[in-house]
């Protein structure tokens, strides 16, 4: 992808998991570990790291992408995947002044 097509909303998932695997292996470099190092350093098959760096997975788990992250010194960021909003007011119990856990759609 170039900075030009860097609307990601219009990447598919592949796309996206691409880009990360570029990304790790950028990272790999930089620390100058081996793929069998960062394997072995992050308990991820050397394999699929192999096909993540290649462009080539199809299913990567999120826990598998973490381990990876961690093991690069690159959690920094993991959480702004989905920011924290805070707790909406509106979504406070008046009977017990709790979260609430449920949004229920009332029967029109």
């Amino acid at each position: 992808m170039t900075p030009k097509d860097y609307n990601i909303y219009s990447w598919s998932n592949q796309e996206i998991l691409a880009e990360i695997g570029t990304r790790i292996r950028r990272h790999r470099h930089f620390l100058r570990l081996t793929q069998k190092e960062l394997a072995e350093k992050s308990g991820v098959g050397e394999h699929t790291l192999k096909r993540l760096e290649s462009r080539r997975a199809v299913n990567v788990s999120f826990a598998t992408l973490l381990d990876l992250f961690r093991a690069l010194g690159a959690l920094d960021h993991v959480l702004e995947i989905i920011p924290d909003i805070g707790l909406n007011p509106y979504n406070i119990s008046p009977e017990n002044g709790k979260e609430v856990q449920r949004i229920r759609k009332s029967k029109a």
